[in-house]
């Protein structure tokens, strides 16, 4: 009897200690998914920012491109 009493004092002291090592885990797993988030929005924030840039040289671009555009037109009418 007294090695029954004795095995289920360690079976549950294993399984506290299987519960701890459990409740670590989901600590860690919650943390590296925190970790893993934080960097992926750092990520889209900076391309975001790299697709507005583009966009507003192109569009600065388009606009110069346009104005050379108008005036090489009206100086052709002026000369003709």
């Amino acid at each position: 009897m007294r090695r029954l009493k004795n095995k289920l004092t360690e079976c549950k002291s294993d399984y506290a200690n299987l519960e701890a090592v459990a409740t670590e885990a989901e600590w860690l797993h919650a943390g590296t998914l925190l970790a893993m988030e934080a960097k992926y929005v750092s990520q889209v924030s900076s391309l975001e920012d790299e697709h507005r840039g583009v966009v507003t040289a192109g569009r600065a671009a388009c606009q110069v491109a346009y104005a050379q555009l108008t005036r090489s037109a009206s100086s052709s009418k002026v000369a003709s």
